[in-house]
């Protein structure tokens, strides 16, 4: 009866030891607010690899602005760069732990690309205050491309590769016209260790060619249909992005170092376009957006699944309350492929950018279960101080 007894309070003791170490929290969605002032409406353009970090942009008070959001801290402003009243400005890429941040502002002579650091703030990258841009990062921070103008209020812009000990390198353009002709290119990604750029260029006939650069290689067009590259896989060697197939009508891709490019299709309903936005490090999953007959939707595609609504996926997988939520486009991914970032429309009616968390994580225990715990271990202390006599 007695070595019943302690077995019936030890199992107590481990029933709950159990409970109180296995309460799932249940994921949500966070919605990331917007700056003060004006209408509510954010957009999130990237998440850090560390998944601790937002950048994009919110309307607040005037023009849109750039912004830098964290689960401690919030949405902050960037500011922006002087010459110009209520200038423009948007983030579009953040260092692997969130402490930089590159995009563009508008300025005295036009749109400057500009470098944000925590201690130093915002600046223009290189001195360029014309027809500029950054729109990609390496991991450490220390390696921004994107498209400036060399000729101030010329008509060309070129992909560039900035470092702060090297400057600007002009990474060129894929082949013209017979006439030798120099044409456009654009840089829009980076790996994670900076060795690889892609982005898109004018070639022959004013058609556009995704490319990948490299500094031995130089640059590359992926294939000879009409498309753009938008993102790269952390590893440098998936890259994404979109046919254009003429207004409006767009097809998502994805592009393997084996040189296979396949085309990811849409969401069902979706005839129109899909647009690659976003891939994991291993280059595994693409975020993207896609039409379907009841508007323009987030994606998530995978090998085995193929292309699927993101929503749905993160209601029947996670369990996720999206309830009232319409998702539109996801636009980043952390490099463990736990934290999501998107745009959408909040079930109270509101354009902001959101961030879901799938890392598994515990809860504090509710009172009930501590009182398990306590009645265990009061009946435990009972039983030595019965012995004892």
């Amino acid at each position: 009866m007695i070595i019943r007894t302690i077995l019936s309070f030890l199992t107590g003791i481990w029933i709950a030891l159990i409970v109180l170490t296995n309460i799932a929290v249940a994921t949500q969605i966070i919605p990331l607010g917007d700056l003060p002032g004006g209408i509510y409406s954010s957009s999130a353009y990237a998440v850090s690899g560390d998944g601790t970090t937002v950048v994009g942009s919110s309307q607040g008070a005037g023009n849109e602005k750039a912004f830098r959001w964290t689960k401690s801290g919030g949405m902050i402003g960037l500011g922006d760069l002087a010459g110009v009243p209520d200038p423009r400005s948007i983030a579009y890429a953040v260092s692997a732990d969130g402490s930089v941040v590159v995009g563009y502002s508008q300025a005295a002579r036009g749109d400057a690309p500009f470098i944000w650091t925590q201690h130093g703030g915002i600046s223009a990258i290189g001195g360029l205050d014309y027809g500029s841009e950054a729109r990609g990062i390496s991991a450490n921070g220390k390696i921004v491309v994107g498209t400036y103008m060399p000729v101030i209020y010329g008509d060309l812009w070129t992909a560039f590769k900035w470092t702060q000990s090297g400057g600007f390198v002009n990474l060129g353009d894929l082949p013209g016209d017979s006439s030798g002709n120099r044409i456009e290119s654009h840089a829009t990604a980076i790996s994670a260790n900076g060795n690889v750029i892609v982005g898109w260029s004018y070639t022959n006939n004013s058609e556009v060619n995704a490319f990948r650069w490299t500094k031995k290689e130089g640059m590359i067009s992926l294939g000879d249909a009409t498309q753009s590259a938008t993102a790269i896989s952390g590893n440098g060697k998936v890259i994404v992005g979109y046919y254009d197939m003429g207004e409006p009508n767009m097809q998502a891709f994805r592009w393997t170092q084996n040189g296979a490019l396949v085309s990811l299709g849409s969401l069902p309903g979706g005839s129109s376009f899909a647009f690659a936005e976003a891939v994991s490090f291993d280059g595994s999953v693409v975020l993207g957006m896609s039409d379907t007959n009841d508007g323009v939707r987030a994606f998530i595609w995978d090998e085995c699944h193929g292309m699927r609504d993101l929503k749905d996926v993160l209601t029947t997988r996670y369990n996720i309350d999206l309830a009232g939520w319409t998702l539109y486009s996801a636009t980043g991914i952390s490099f463990d492929g736990l934290t999501i970032v998107g745009n959408g429309h909040s079930p109270i009616g509101l354009d902001t950018a959101w961030l879901i968390d799938l890392a598994p994580r515990t809860a504090v225990p509710e009172p009930s279960t501590m009182l398990l715990l306590a009645s265990g271990l009061v009946g435990l202390a009972a039983l030595r101080k019965k012995f004892k006599r």
